[in-house]
């Protein structure tokens, strides 16, 4: 599991759920570095800024790149 030294057992599912919703909704290979970009960037927005749901991680995460573009 990607998170695993990151967060306890709840906030590893948020996590995770929110990553694989982001690429599934954007056709992001689980396998790829874009995914594993969004996965950095995600542990940094979560850790940083606060954000702890499945809909505030990826609305972060969409802001994020955006601005990044």
């Amino acid at each position: 599991m990607p998170f695993r030294d990151i967060a306890d057992p709840e906030e590893r599912v948020i996590l995770t759920t929110a990553l694989c919703e982001y690429c599934s909704e954007n056709r992001i290979d689980p396998s790829s570095p874009e995914c594993e970009d969004a996965r950095s960037l995600m542990v940094l927005l979560f850790e940083s800024r606060g954000h702890r749901t499945v809909a505030d991680l990826k609305a972060a995460l969409v802001a994020a790149v955006r601005r990044e573009q």
